[in-house]
C-alpha cells in the first residue's frame, strides 16, 4: 500500500455544472485503505457546488479566496483559516466570492466520493 499521495497525480474530476473555470483534484481513500477522502478544490468567483448532500460527514478547510456556504437553513461566509462543518444528511453547496478564486480541501469521512445531488428547491427527507 502507498503512503504517500502526490498532489500533481490526483485524479482530475470533472467539474459539476456551475463550477467552470475551476478545477478539483481527487484524493481517493479506499486506494490507500483510509475511511477518508479528499477534494483540493480551486473555484472562479460566481462558481461552486450546487446543493447536494451525502451520507456522510464533511468539512471544508478554506486556504484562500471567500465563499458563500449553505450548510441546511444556514448561510455564512468563510475565508482562509475557516472551517466549514456539514454532518451527514445536511443540504449544502457553495459559491466562490469575492475577487479571487475559492481555494478548499473537502475532507469526506469516507473512503470514495459520493453525493446526490438535489434540485435548488429540494428539501432532505
Amino acid at each position: 500500500m502507498r503512503s504517500v499521495a502526490r498532489f500533481d497525480e490526483l485524479e482530475l474530476l470533472d467539474l459539476p455544472s456551475g463550477a467552470e473555470g475551476g478545477i478539483i483534484r481527487y484524493f481517493r481513500g479506499e486506494a490507500y485503505g483510509v475511511d477518508l477522502s479528499l477534494l483540493c478544490v480551486e473555484i472562479l468567483p460566481g462558481h461552486g457546488a450546487p446543493p447536494h448532500t451525502h451520507t456522510y460527514d464533511e468539512l471544508f478547510l478554506i486556504h484562500g479566496g471567500r465563499g458563500r456556504y449553505t450548510v441546511g437553513e444556514e448561510s455564512l461566509e468563510a475565508g482562509a483559516g475557516d472551517v466549514v462543518v456539514v454532518p451527514a444528511g445536511a443540504r449544502h453547496g457553495f459559491v466562490s466570492v469575492g475577487a479571487g478564486a475559492l481555494r478548499q480541501t473537502s475532507v469526506h469521512r469516507n473512503a470514495v466520493f459520493a453525493q446526490k445531488l438535489l434540485s435548488p428547491n429540494t428539501k432532505p427527507a
